[in-house]
This record gives structure tokens, C-alpha cells and sequence, in this order.
């Protein structure tokens, strides 16, 4: 596997509006509204940062966005809908930015925890370190034979979106199967190309993601694979850590492996990634609290 600089510090949010005069701020409006009715959300977000929109949806519905990074709170919002469910709804608001989701048993709210933004990463020069000799499944080759830098995570595998169409229709195992034969695809694409030296940094962080919330136990070992090349790694290390963060959690920190490789990051010698670990083991702590006063 090689790996390139994930590192989320350091880039520029896709949302994010820049800093302006306040008089020509006052010129963009900003509409946040939600409205739910008998289980159906009417949202607007126009204009509005991710920390406000977090709030709104928190005060009115049943979640909790939680925001890792707080650059990301900046973050503007661009997106409106009507008589949506709250699962789907969820999926639009957050549809600009990596995360992962779990219950909170003290709460009672599902959790949605963010992480990063999926748009605008940008890609650093090609330093690569092999980790292992495997190589990708299939990649392009040039007129020459050689293997060219894979630029698109759908180069590995194309990922089909969950085949819903109507509640009407369709049965909530069915619908539920849909979500978990994409999961299972995105894994096995993620697991490819962080075992692949030619993926350029933008296609692994995709790779993390889908790790992340693939609540499937076999990204453990990939986690652990990808640790082992970052460590020393200043620039990267942070961003396994966070994935391995995310991981945990939406295994609602059950896998002995996960928990135990996130602990392992709390004694590392990157502060950034000691940072992350820390939070990390925080909510570790949190969660199981709440198991036990149940």
C-alpha cells in the first residue's frame, strides 16, 4: 500500500465562504428552517454554517450533529427539501461532508459525527512509501505499459446507490439490505485501494471514509495496515487516527481490535494524532458510562 499526505489540516472547506466586509456579507441571506411534520422534514439551509444548522436540527429532532474539526463549523450550508424521512433527510444535509453515525444510549439520539468535507482535498505531491506488494485490482495503463496514478476510487470498483424507490413498494428489510449491499461494495472498493501504491491522496481519503462507516470489522485490519505505514508520517498519521476514531465508534467501540488500536495512537509521538486518540478514547469512555447506567 502506498500512502500519500491525508492530512485534513491544511486544506480550504468547499462550503466554506471566505471572510468578507460585513456590509457585503449582509447582502447573502441566509434561510435555516426545519419543520417536521408527522415524521417528515421540511429543511432549508441556505447560507447557513454547518455549527447553526447542527444546532437547529439538534433543537427539533431526535440528533446530534457533532462536529470533530471545528474549521468545519464555518462551514456554509446548500441545500433545502420537503417531505423527506429523517434517515434520508440526514443524508441530504450532511450529503458535503464525511461522517459517521451511531446511537447514544444516554441520549437516546442518533449521533452524527463529522469529520471531514468530501469536496476540495487538496492533493499533495506523490511521496509513496510501499506498504505491502499487493497491487490494485485493475488500473489504466499508458501507451507504455506502465501503471498510471489512479485518480477516481470507481477505477477499483463502480459502487451502485441503494435501489430505493418507494416505501410503498418496497419493505423495510429490503430497503435496509439495499444500504447494506452498498456498504459491503464500498468496503471491498476501499480495501483495494489502500492496498494499491498507484491511488493519489484524494482516492485514499475516499478509501478512509468508506472505512469509516462501514461498521464491518474487517476495515480493523486494514486501519491497522494503513497505521503501521503513517506513524512516522506527520502529515497522514492524523487522518488514520480520525478514521480509526470513526470506526470504533460506529462499531459502538464492541471491536476489541478497534478499541485497542485507537488506545495504541493515545501514546503516539504525533501530538496531532495523540489529540485525536484522546477524543476518541473520550467518547470510548462516554459510551460505555451510558451502556452501564442503563
Amino acid at each position: 500500500m502506498g500512502f500519500l499526505v491525508l492530512a485534513s489540516a491544511g486544506f480550504t472547506p468547499a462550503l466554506a465562504a471566505p471572510a468578507e466586509p460585513s456590509a457585503k456579507r449582509a447582502e447573502v441571506a441566509t434561510d435555516l428552517r426545519l419543520d417536521v411534520v408527522a415524521g417528515r422534514w421540511n429543511f432549508s439551509g441556505r447560507n447557513a454554517s454547518l455549527k447553526d444548522t447542527a444546532a437547529l436540527v439538534g433543537s427539533k429532532a431526535p440528533v446530534e450533529i457533532r462536529i470533530q474539526d471545528a474549521s468545519l463549523e464555518s462551514a456554509k450550508m446548500g441545500v433545502a427539501f420537503d417531505g423527506v424521512d429523517a434517515k434520508q433527510a440526514m443524508a441530504f444535509v450532511l450529503s458535503g461532508f464525511n461522517y459517521s453515525e451511531f446511537d447514544d444510549v444516554k441520549t437516546g439520539k442518533r449521533v452524527y459525527l463529522v469529520t471531514s468535507l468530501t469536496k476540495e482535498v487538496k492533493p499533495v505531491p506523490e511521496a509513496r512509501t510501499n506498504i505491502a506488494a499487493v497491487q490494485p485490482k485493475a488500473v489504466a495503463a499508458t501507451s507504455g505499459g506502465a501503471t498510471s496514478t489512479v485518480k477516481s476510487i470507481d477505477e477499483f470498483r463502480a459502487v451502485e446507490p441503494p435501489r430505493i424507490k418507494s416505501r410503498d413498494t418496497q419493505t423495510q428489510a429490503e430497503i435496509e439490505a439495499e444500504y447494506k449491499r452498498e456498504r459491503e461494495e464500498k468496503l471491498l472498493r476501499a480495501m483495494d485501494a489502500l492496498k494499491s501504491k498507484d491511488a493519489n491522496a484524494a482516492v485514499q481519503l475516499q478509501a478512509l471514509a468508506d472505512l469509516a462507516t462501514s461498521n464491518d470489522a474487517r476495515a480493523t485490519g486494514v486501519l491497522k495496515d494503513a497505521w503501521a505505514q503513517v506513524q512516522g508520517r506527520p502529515d497522514a498519521a492524523p487522518q488514520v487516527a480520525r478514521t480509526a476514531w470513526q470506526h470504533a465508534a460506529q462499531m459502538q467501540f464492541a471491536d476489541a481490535e478497534a478499541n485497542a488500536l485507537l488506545l495504541s495512537m493515545a501514546s503516539s509521538t504525533n501530538p496531532a494524532v495523540r489529540e485525536v486518540a484522546q477524543a476518541g478514547k473520550v467518547d470510548m469512555d462516554r459510551y460505555r458510562a451510558a451502556q452501564k447506567s442503563r
